[in-house]
């Protein structure tokens, strides 16, 4: 890996975009290094903490190769974006629990990046923006992400105006869920990783799962489908040991 730096701590799963020198702009080599490990997790790995080298978060697509793609013929224009898009789909789509720590700045597709995580730490101090139209440009490969996670309302506001916002207005509109104090966001995102290891992992899956597919209507019939999912999660092993060990107060094997 080039443009990323992974690390496996105590079965987390420590993701950090490595180019700092173009504040951790992301081009098709760190696009493609992201959907490889995001896509298939190490064996191990219960949680991933996704954070940024250097001074900030990430600054969005890289312009000069933003520059490049658009200078393309047409069809590898379209694959770009595409291939942009499926780096989303598939943080969001990730079978283990996603978490990720945004620190400095994080602006344009950066906020795709966070919309795709399950949960989002910020420092107090961050600033955000979808500057796309200030270039000219329009946040269309995130806003299905990001519209899904802030609404039409924030959406008409700030990808209109390109306006930038600190963290207490991201969680305000639910893109980010904590704010921590300046320099304490990694603390707080490693401590939620391990919160999160205590949950049953093969149930992360079927919560994750579960919640697209409520998101997505994909369900012909909701209260058929929600019923024999959690008949089956009953007779399941993994929630006999859960409840067996919250009954003879012990943790689970998990």
């Amino acid at each position: 890996m080039t443009a990323i730096h992974v690390e496996n701590n105590d079965s987390i799963l420590h993701v950090r975009l490595a180019r700092p020198e173009v504040r951790n702009a992301f081009d098709e080599t760190l696009i493609r290094e992201l959907r490889e490990v995001f896509s298939e997790p190490p064996e191990g790995a219960r949680v991933i903490v996704l954070s940024g080298e250097g001074a900030v978060f990430s600054a969005g697509a890289d312009l000069r190769w933003m520059a490049n793609v658009g200078q393309s013929n047409e069809s590898d224009n379209i694959q770009g974006a595409l291939e942009l898009g499926s780096l989303f789909d598939t943080i969001d789509q990730c079978v283990l629990p996603v978490i990720c720590a945004v620190h400095g700045s994080a602006m344009g597709g950066a906020l795709g990046l966070m919309s795709a995580c399950d949960v989002v730490f910020a420092d107090e101090e961050c600033k955000f923006g979808f500057r796309e139209v200030r270039l000219g440009l329009v946040p269309a490969v995130i806003s299905p992400l990001v519209v899904r996670r802030i609404g039409q309302s924030a959406a008409r506001r700030y990808f209109i105006t390109g306006e930038v916002f600190g963290s207490d207005a991201a969680k305000e509109m639910g893109l980010v869920h904590e704010v921590a104090l300046e320099g304490t966001v990694m603390e707080h995102a490693t401590a939620m990783a391990y919160n999160m290891k205590k949950c049953g992992p093969g149930a992360v899956r079927e919560v994750k799962l579960l919640l697209r597919g409520l998101a997505d209507n994909s369900f012909p019939d909701v209260r058929l489908h929600t019923a024999q999912l959690i008949a089956r999660l009953r007779a399941s092993s993994e929630a006999s040991e859960g409840i067996a060990a919250f009954l003879q107060k012990r943790d689970p094997s998990w």
